[in-house]
């Protein structure tokens, strides 16, 4: 099963990456919703349209990880799916890895579970989220920035080109092309694309997808393959 990683646009923005997920869920367990990038108060209602979406695409079995106890009782054979909600990047991963959450979704992934992040959910399976820090900021001053590194290597960034502004806009561009000097392979995830990681391959799924290398510039077709 995939391991989708959203540049966080939602559904509306990219169907096929959340079609493949609902395709890809056991539909006999619950599909495990991690709400951690934002904070406590948000939990309920973003839960709440969470479950929504999935009922609505007939999938009714869900449970909310609002809490680290739940990797206390997380069991990779006893839940359908994850999906890991987009916020700040920085306050996710901290919690994943105090509470061993980083390692429970990496050994889920790799045992064949249907996993998808939507921006700062898909940021975390990079290789280092600091590219992230243009646009979010390290409040919780996680010290370790690495992350969950199930791209050979590739760091990504998401929401490219899509501020709401073109000076905005400008300057994310600018930030990504600095960032490139320091990070040998870096992804700028738009929201209309995802990165789809099966088994030894991925794949770009709903746009095209600028990908530097050593600095250097490439862009992946809509189907193209990463590695």
């Amino acid at each position: 099963m995939p391991m989708i990683l959203s540049g966080g646009g939602g559904y509306e923005k990219n169907p096929d990456a959340y079609e493949l997920f609902f395709k890809s869920v056991d539909r006999t367990k619950p599909v495990l919703y991690i709400c951690f990038a934002n904070l406590p108060d948000t939990f309920v209602a973003s839960y709440g349209k969470f479950t929504a979406m999935m009922a609505s695409h007939g999938i009714y079995c869900t449970r909310l990880c609002n809490d680290i106890s739940v990797f206390d009782e997380f069991f990779p054979d006893g839940i359908g799916g994850i999906y890991c909600a987009g916020g700040n990047t920085f306050r996710l991963l901290k919690i994943l890895k105090e509470s061993g959450g980083d390692k429970k979704i990496i050994d889920f992934v790799r045992n064949g579970g249907a996993y998808i992040g939507s921006s700062a959910g898909a940021i975390i399976a990079g290789s280092d989220i600091q590219p992230i820090t243009f646009m979010d900021a390290n409040a919780v001053v996680l010290k370790d920035t690495s992350g969950l590194d199930m791209m050979r290597g590739y760091a990504t960034i998401a929401h490219y080109g899509d501020a709401a502004t073109e000076l905005k806009n400008s300057e994310w561009y600018a930030s990504t092309e600095a960032l490139a000097s320091d990070y040998p392979r870096l992804i700028a995830l738009s929201e209309e694309a995802a990165i789809v990681i099966d088994g030894d391959h991925a794949s770009v799924l709903g746009a095209d997808t600028l990908v530097y290398e050593n600095g250097e510039k490439r862009i992946i077709p809509n189907g193209g393959l990463l590695f």
